[in-house]
């Protein structure tokens, strides 16, 4: 049996390798698009670009967890629970999706591929940082076309302990090598690490960023140090916990 202390250890280490996990918001003013005053009395940070576009990019699990071959992140469609009942239900923002049709340099094959690969290569610290030109070039083209505030992307990736090169070293060493000639089935298990990351479209700057490992982490799993209970908020509740709700459209003009 590997010490609980050492499982936890590796755990927190996945979470910062993986996604940097926690949140990370801007300090400077934000500026929307869509209206020009707002007569709210409450300050608002990323609750002001209330005219949401909204992506999901996708990527399935690597060879190291067992699949026969490394995918490559797609675009696919956005979650419900993200789009009506977190965002729209919840916190009041106007949700687009943007039309593939309208957007196809961005969002269908090939020019879908050069943007999802820019996504993918950015960061994996949730901190500011510059967008590549081809995410800029689509914040402009949603301001100016859609009047929209802010473009979320939601990132998954679906992986396992094993796929984390750092974890899988201090693994072998552990278990004198061990674990790379008969690798444990359980650390082959998928589980998906989610970031979010908002940017203004006047700007092209990043405003609010989250990361987070699944809830289903097989490492966690198998060493039950995680409680899990029936009724328990979903991934992509926490993911959004801390996002700031929208200001309603009847105070803006």
């Amino acid at each position: 049996m590997i010490p609980r202390e050492f499982v936890s250890l590796l755990a927190g280490l996945a979470c910062l390798i993986v996604s940097g996990c926690g949140t990370w918001q801007t300090s400077e003013p934000i500026t929307p698009t869509s209206y020009q005053i707002s007569r709210e009395g409450v300050s608002r940070s990323v609750g002001k670009l209330r005219r949401m576009a909204v992506l999901q990019v996708e990527q399935m699990a690597p060879t190291a967890c067992g699949a026969t071959a490394d995918s490559e992140a797609v675009i696919r469609p956005v979650d419900l629970e993200v789009r009506d009942e977190l965002l729209t239900r919840r916190k009041g923002y106007e949700v687009i999706v943007p039309d593939a049709k309208r957007y196809a340099e961005w969002l269908v094959p090939p020019g879908s591929a050069a943007f999802v690969g820019e996504v993918m290569l950015w960061p994996s610290t949730v901190d500011d940082f510059s967008a590549g030109p081809l995410t800029r070039a689509l914040l402009e083209r949603l301001r100016l076309d859609d009047l929209i505030d802010g473009l979320l992307i939601l990132r998954v990736q679906y992986t396992c302990s094993n796929a984390i090169m750092p974890f899988r070293g201090l693994m072998a060493i552990t278990t004198l090598g061990i674990s790379e000639i008969l690798p444990d089935p359980k650390l082959r298990e998928t589980y998906m690490v989610y970031r979010i990351t908002v940017f203004e479209t006047s700007s092209g700057r990043v405003v609010w960023q989250v990361g987070k490992i699944s809830s289903n982490l097989q490492l966690i799993d198998s060493f039950s140090l995680r409680d899990s209970k029936v009724g328990t908020p979903t991934d992509m509740e926490h993911l959004f916990e801390d996002f700031e709700p929208a200001v309603p459209k009847i105070l803006t003009r």
